[in-house]
């Protein structure tokens, strides 16, 4: 998935998610050669509108000062079909924020890719 700069450069923003109940999954983000690498801790599918999905990782990896290791990452998608996916990425906290408490919309329109949001 490609949207606007986060790490502070100005190259092109890459973000890659996996992320499954349970929990599971990873989140990397990178930009140049900046990234961040966190291990999915959670993930909430609210029931309305089914297409939109909140995803809470902790910092694995962080070669920007964005996000230091252990810190937690909000990345919000939105699934609108064939296109006009939506990504946001709500920044890093020192304590794990409760996904089904955040109120984020997904609001960068990608570039390229696709999201696929299962409730």
């Amino acid at each position: 998935m490609a949207a606007q700069p986060f790490l502070g450069g100005a190259g092109q923003l890459v973000i890659n998610v996996s992320a499954r109940s349970g929990p599971g999954g990873i989140i990397h983000i990178r930009e140049n050669a900046g990234d961040i690498i966190a291990d999915v801790v959670s993930l909430c599918v609210p029931p309305d509108p089914g297409n939109k999905a909140i995803v809470v990782g902790q910092v694995r990896r962080s070669t920007e000062r964005v996000c230091e290791q252990d810190e937690y990452i909000i990345v919000v998608v939105q699934d609108n079909g064939t296109s006009g996916d939506r990504v946001t990425i709500g920044g890093c906290f020192e304590e794990e924020p409760l996904c089904d408490e955040v109120t984020l919309e997904a609001n960068l329109e990608l570039t390229e890719g696709n999201i696929i949001v299962q409730p």
